[in-house]
């Protein structure tokens, strides 16, 4: 009986100190998460995710040296002014038809679309539009997870892409952000793209320099020319540790090739970051959280971040596969002053639906408004 009893108790300890632990844990997770900027203007919430496990065959990764370079210098367009305005008018078309249609927007439950957003709060040159409300979007990647073929796409939209900005006409994509930030950017990928963007994360360069410093630094294979650039001197070719203002030089360079290139050296730095992320212990994970999360604006929840947290093991393990939009280079045009990227909708549009939703179910929604 005696034994019985002492039994007991051990239970009761037993529990009582699984629940302690459990509510210190809890009551660190959600400090910790308390940290992030968190934006209560909520764009659309993710649905509830009920996908499985299967595995299909993942996309092959895309090389960006096999891309044909864009030049950001202004163009001299040979045609004439009549024939300029009349491909200004079949880009107007474009956009007009590709817009027409809100509800084939492509969503599954087995993807899941982040926007991730950089943006230059020193931005000087976003004067220039009338109804600023932002600074202009730099940096503008969907990292796409795809469980059923466990691979995590980086696909860049160049940020000269000319679309439909609601209220603004056609316009380059950066200046979407300035106009209405967040929201408004999803909404104009959303209408354009014909993509369903689940949350978004957006970080000023400043932040972006710190978190870099946070993770102790990044190390990357950079050319001469890179490297000459990111270190502010002559530096050979070669794998180097950069710290974040570093970082920032090596993620904004583009005047000595393309702004094309440069987005490939945004994604490169991304993937660092993942590698070196899923690399590190728990308690190094829960020191770099602490020390990045400042930095970070988003629009999701703490449980739809706890519920990515823990998904994170099973990510880890996923293939990372790169892209850009336009998926073929175009050449820059003039639109009112400004160099803007004219695209192939139907095709770029395909091409975003087959990379990013391959293997799973498929239901087409309205586009946010």
């Amino acid at each position: 009986m005696e034994k019985k009893k002492v039994v007991k108790i051990l239970l009761c300890v037993f529990v009582a100190i699984i629940i302690g632990a459990s509510s210190v844990t809890a009551i660190y997770i959600n400090n910790t998460l308390n940290r992030i900027n968190y934006d209560n203007e909520s764009t659309r919430m993710a649905p509830e995710d009920n996908s499985d496990e299967q595995t299909t065959k993942a996309l092959e990764n895309l090389d960006i040296n096999d891309y044909e370079l864009q030049t950001d210098s202004p163009t001299k367009p040979e045609e004439t002014t009549s024939s300029i305005e009349e491909i200004k008018k079949a880009a107007d078309e474009a956009i007009k038809k590709n817009l027409a249609n809100n509800g084939d927007v492509w969503h599954s439950n087995d993807v899941f679309n982040l926007l991730i957003i950089g943006y230059d709060t020193g931005d000087n040159e976003a004067v220039m539009f009338d109804g600023m409300k932002y600074p202009r979007a730099d940096c503008i990647i969907v990292a796409s997870i795809n469980k059923k073929t466990e691979q995590i796409s980086l696909v860049s939209l160049s940020r000269a892409t000319y679309v439909g900005i609601p209220g603004h006409g056609n316009q380059r994509i950066n200046a979407a952000y300035s106009y209405g930030g967040p929201k408004m950017l999803i909404q104009v990928i959303e209408t354009n793209y014909k993509i369903k963007i689940d949350n978004y994360v957006a970080c000023d360069f400043g932040g972006f320099e710190d978190i870099v410093n946070a993770m102790d630094g990044i190390s990357i294979k950079m050319s001469t020319t890179e490297a000459s650039f990111a270190f502010n001197k002559e530096t050979p070719s070669g794998t180097y540790k950069m710290n974040g203002s570093e970082a920032l030089r090596y993620v904004r360079l583009r005047k000595t090739d393309s702004d094309r290139v440069r987005t490939g050296r945004q994604r490169k730095m991304l993937t660092a970051m993942f590698n070196k992320a899923k690399s590190v212990s728990i308690s190094e994970d829960v020191t770099m959280l602490n020390a990045i999360l400042p930095y970070i604006t988003t629009n999701m929840s703490k449980a739809q971040i706890v519920s990515k947290i823990s998904e994170m093991p099973s990510y880890k393990r996923y293939k990372i596969a790169e892209d850009i939009i336009p998926h073929k280079a175009v050449k820059l045009s003039n639109r009112n002053g400004k160099e803007v990227l004219i695209i192939d909708w139907n095709y770029n549009v395909s091409h975003l639906h087959e990379s990013l939703y391959n293997g799973t179910q498929v239901e087409k929604i309205p586009a946010i408004s």
